[in-house]
């Protein structure tokens, strides 16, 4: 797993790195669904991008298994990508503003997961910002 991280250093620029997410979490637990539920069933694949561009702009859900869980250089938006190569597959996001509505989001590498939120553009891709805990749930 690669996660980037800044260290502060007199040779830096700019404001200093935030608080890692890990450090920030919240102490709730992911909510968990069922595979058979039926929102998962109507939910577009992480890796199907056809039918997520098709969804831009919109609500929706997608799922898929967390292969990668990253922070950006300072700290201010951790990642969720979803395949080996990020830009064949959707991707969820959270914000600094966000961390500590959710618990350590490195547990979540490994685990299929079902994400709602409204489908946006990026390089080429789609993803999804997550702003409170509801919008992400374990499938199991």
């Amino acid at each position: 797993m690669w996660q980037y991280k800044l260290v502060n250093s007199p040779k830096q620029s700019g404001p200093p790195a935030k608080e890692l997410q890990t450090s920030l979490a919240n102490r709730a637990i992911f909510e968990t669904i069922a595979p058979t539920d039926e929102r998962i069933k109507s939910a577009s694949s992480a890796i199907d991008l056809s039918r997520a561009k098709s969804l831009l702009g919109q609500k929706g859900a997608f799922s898929g298994t967390v292969f990668n869980v990253r922070s950006s250089t300072k700290n201010s938006k951790v990642v969720l990508d979803f395949a080996a190569q990020r830009e064949t597959a959707m991707r969820a996001f959270i914000t600094a503003r966000s961390f500590s509505k959710f618990p350590d989001l490195e547990k979540l590498l490994g685990k299929k997961v079902l994400i709602y939120g409204i489908f946006a553009p990026h390089e080429g891709r789609v993803e999804v910002e997550m702003t409170e805990l509801g919008q992400l749930k374990i499938i199991e």
